[in-house]
């Protein structure tokens, strides 16, 4: 698809990123928005009510067992809200 394209404009799903950090989160934000995407980030507002749900976990510095559960958390979250696709957004430097 491209920029604008009347295909894009009629494709509306709902979609879920998981990040491990603010930057990262903000990140793949920013790269909705060229497509004028409804990018809802770590709202407590419904999440079907936008086109992109992205919630930060904040579980980059975290134990493992900790980050597992703070990501669980989120996943959860967005399968309850039957997300049609789950995008696990990585640190570009491996860390998270």
């Amino acid at each position: 698809l491209t920029e604008g394209s009347e295909v894009e404009q009629e494709i509306r799903m709902f979609a879920a990123a998981l990040a491990d950090d603010t930057t990262g989160a903000l990140e793949v934000g920013a790269l909705l928005a060229k497509f004028q995407a409804r990018v809802l980030l770590n709202a407590d507002a419904p999440l079907p009510d936008c086109d992109v749900a992205i919630l930060d976990t904040q579980s980059r510095h975290l134990a493992p067992q900790q980050a597992q559960a703070s990501l669980f958390r989120a996943a959860s979250r967005v399968r309850d809200a039957q997300a049609l696709w789950i995008y696990k957004k990585t640190d570009s430097t491996l860390r998270g």
